[in-house]
């Protein structure tokens, strides 16, 4: 026990030094600015203030713990045998380390409603065995039932849910498309944004001559709740079994699916859009220009095309992206000029450029017999509404179509498995439809024997 508490007092110390660290740097950014805070950083600085407290508090109370148990005498240990864990009730081993891998406080939950079967005390039971490294996984369930997310004197000081579900969205932001294009114009929900669909009129004059009279032409745009929801599926030994492995297996595949659905449904231009349900991927309706070849002039002849679809639409191309699969970014990499030298020697699987342009890659970019598409992006011409949250659900009665169809066919309960539902409100509309073009039936190869 002596151990722990010293274990524990380390884990404050180091959480309160970053906290401390991270509202110092809010302060030195305004001092060097040679301004006061904004509304964002006053926000930071009384949330970090509070929680410092907090920390505060908790390493004085963990100290005077630690000095009471250096005088305390040895007491028999059937009262602590007497404490009984609820049969069927897995038992989480607990875990010290001090640097946890990003999400893992979010797969704890998940793991945590999925060992609970549907019942919230037992999920709050085995989330409580991580206390001495996650205790805000147990609060944030506690929270969700009991408490509210203003009350002063019992949930919100609890845990910050920011904190929580924030991380697994930090992590699974670089793996999305949406997070790897830089520049979307961000919105709120349900609020109609003003665009404008027409230009003034500007022309040269001569003396006494009647000037050009134009008019600005504007209408509204408005971007509904749209909610991505999806299920992952494991078995009742993984989510009783919380090892580092285990924790491992799961959080890469809450990531995998979540980002794979996320840019399919982003970049497939066969989307067309539910209102009301989802939103139409921003290469549906855009225009399309087919691969003229398969060699490195065909490339450069495509791209010059795909960028004049902007000129035309009086659109620049600087802030833009091409999108493409992982596969085609590899082959483009591999292509040689007549001097054996590199054609795009700053483009990989994982991305880079080419001539300037951001390369962004996905192994969710459409593909087909005849090619993928390529995408050219303009994401400061997206407007995108993100809650920034994900609501995480469990059950294990409930019968299943594993084919993600209408016809269930698999039992949970039968197979001794748990179904995680994840829910995020997320939704994109381009401004204007020249904000994408594409290059479909793109199968760019050095070789013309590949496929």
């Amino acid at each position: 026990m002596g151990n722990n508490i010293t274990e524990q007092i380390e884990d404050i110390e180091h959480t309160l030094d970053i906290k401390i660290s991270k509202r110092k740097a809010i302060v030195d950014g305004a001092s060097a600015q040679q301004r006061g805070f904004d509304a964002k950083e006053r926000v930071q600085f009384d949330e970090l203030t509070q929680e410092i407290d907090q920390l505060q508090g908790d390493l004085a109370r963990c100290k005077r713990t630690q000095t009471d148990m250096a005088t305390a005498r040895p007491v028999d240990d059937r009262a602590t045998r007497s404490i009984q864990v609820r049969p069927g009730v897995p038992t989480a081993p607990r875990s010290y380390g001090k640097e946890l891998p990003k999400g893992t406080r979010f797969t704890r939950l998940a793991m945590a409603l999925a060992a609970g079967r549907g019942s919230v005390a037992d999920a709050i039971r085995y989330a409580k065995n991580w206390d001495s490294s996650t205790p805000d996984v147990a609060q944030f369930i506690e929270r969700a039932v009991a408490g509210t997310t203003t009350g002063v004197s019992w949930a919100s000081p609890l845990v910050d849910e920011t904190n929580l579900i924030g991380e697994f969205i930090e992590l699974l932001r670089p793996e999305t498309l949406m997070g790897k294009l830089q520049g979307f114009r961000r919105v709120p929900f349900n609020i109609a944004i003003p665009r404008q669909t027409g230009g003034s009129t500007i022309g040269w004059v001569g003396e006494g001559a009647v000037k050009p009279v134009g008019e600005l032409a504007f209408d509204t745009v408005t971007l509904g709740h749209n909610k991505v929801a999806g299920i992952v599926v494991i078995t009742e030994e993984l989510a009783k079994f919380s090892s580092p492995d285990a924790e491992d297996t799961v959080r890469r595949d809450l990531i995998e699916q979540t980002a794979q659905f996320l840019d399919d449904s982003f970049i497939n231009p066969a989307y067309a859009g539910t209102p009301n349900i989802r939103p139409a991927s921003v290469t549906y309706g855009a225009t399309a220009i087919p691969a003229s070849g398969t060699d490195g002039e065909a490339f450069f002849c495509d791209l010059a095309a795909l960028q004049q679809t902007f000129l035309d639409a009086n659109l620049s191309v600087g802030g833009t992206y091409l999108v493409m699969s992982s596969v085609q970014a590899a082959r483009l990499a591999l292509f040689r000029n007549a001097l054996g030298q590199y054609e795009f020697p700053e483009i990989t699987a994982a991305g880079g450029s080419i001539a300037g342009i951001p390369v962004v890659t996905s192994e969710n970019v459409p593909t087909d017999s005849s090619g993928s598409i390529i995408a050219l992006v303009k994401p400061s011409e997206i407007l995108l509404a993100d809650d920034g949250s994900v609501t995480l659900d469990a059950s294990r009665e409930a019968t299943l179509d594993m084919n993600g169809g209408n016809t269930p066919n698999f039992s949970l309960w039968q197979r001794n498995c748990v179904a995680i539902r994840a829910e995020r409100y997320i939704t994109w509309k381009p401004r204007r439809a020249a904000a994408v073009a594409y290059i479909s039936g793109a199968a760019y190869t050095p070789c013309a024997s590949s496929p």
